[in-house]
C-alpha cells in the first residue's frame, strides 16, 4: 500500500498481507520519503486505537494487529553538535552567571 491511497475495508485488516502493507505505509510520508520514528509511533498508536474503536462498535471481532509482529523504527541516539555548547561557551556562560545577583 502506498502512502496517500484509500484505506482498505476493515475486514481486510484480518489478512496479514494487508495489515503489514498498512503498517509499512505508516513508515512513509506523503511524498514517499521515510517518516521519523516518533511520527511512525504516533501514527501506529492512532491506528491501533481506531481498530479498538471498530471492535467496540462491532465492526471487528478481534484486533487484527495482535497477531502481527512489527517493530517501530528506532530513533538515532546521536546528539546534534549544534545543540550542545562547547567548552569555551560553557566557560563564558558560567562567567556570565557569576555576575547575575540573586
Amino acid at each position: 500500500m502506498r502512502a496517500g491511497t484509500i484505506s482498505p475495508p476493515l475486514v481486510d485488516f484480518h489478512d496479514p498481507v494487508v495489515a503489514r502493507s498498512v503498517l509499512g505505509a505508516l513508515r512513509l510520508r506523503r511524498d514517499g520519503s521515510a517518516a521519523a520514528p516518533e511520527t511512525v509511533r504516533r501514527k501506529r498508536k492512532v491506528l491501533v486505537k481506531a481498530l479498538y474503536y471498530a471492535m467496540g462498535q462491532g465492526e471487528l471481532g478481534s484486533h487484527p494487529l495482535n497477531r502481527i509482529r512489527w517493530r517501530v523504527p528506532k530513533q538515532a541516539r546521536s546528539v546534534d553538535p549544534r545543540s550542545v555548547i562547547n567548552p569555551h561557551q560553557a566557560r563564558d556562560l558560567l562567567a556570565a552567571l557569576s555576575y547575575v545577583g540573586g
